[in-house]
């Protein structure tokens, strides 16, 4: 019986010694975080892919309008992205004096930072189009017109050109 044994070990033992080092492999992965390089957090925001994305969207739209043809949109932003933080706010008895102060979180090292509540876009500065067609006036003022509304935009905001 004892024989068997040994002869199992022996056999067996390649198998053993790549289920110990799988097992070691394994264990050493859980304590790496495949996520923290790709995963944004919350304050992040690429201001880029948000103009590229909208220019994307517009032009496709823009490319639906009956007379329009090669659209190329250009989307010029005013401001960065805008962030608000959670803040107490405190008057005194009087009410001469106002006080305001951001409120904060722990991180566990000693160090504070102020919450986040809200991270807006950027604001658009202006529109600059592109396109076959715009020469007819008609077309030129449906555009203007489409953009305005959809980017909430006075029109002296918007240029339209051939």
């Amino acid at each position: 019986m004892e024989k068997s044994k040994t002869n199992f070990f022996k056999k067996n033992i390649p198998i053993i010694a790549i289920l110990f080092i799988l097992g070691i492999i394994f264990l050493g992965m859980s304590e790496y975080d495949f996520n923290k390089n790709d995963e944004k957090s919350g304050v992040d925001f690429d201001e880029r892919a948000y103009t590229k994305d909208l220019e994307d969207r517009l032009s496709a739209m823009l490319e639906e309008m009956e007379g329009v043809e090669n659209v190329r949109v250009m989307i010029t932003l005013d401001s960065s992205s805008r962030y608000r933080f959670a803040q107490q706010e405190s008057a005194t008895l009087q009410g001469s004096t106002y006080v305001s102060s951001y409120l904060t979180q722990d991180l566990g090292s000693g160090s504070k930072e102020p919450i986040l509540i809200e991270v807006g876009s950027p604001k658009i500065k202006g529109v600059s189009v592109v396109c076959r067609g715009a020469e007819n006036i008609l077309i030129r003022e449906k555009i203007i017109g489409l953009i305005s509304g959809t980017l909430n935009l006075t029109k002296n905001k918007i240029y339209v050109t051939e």
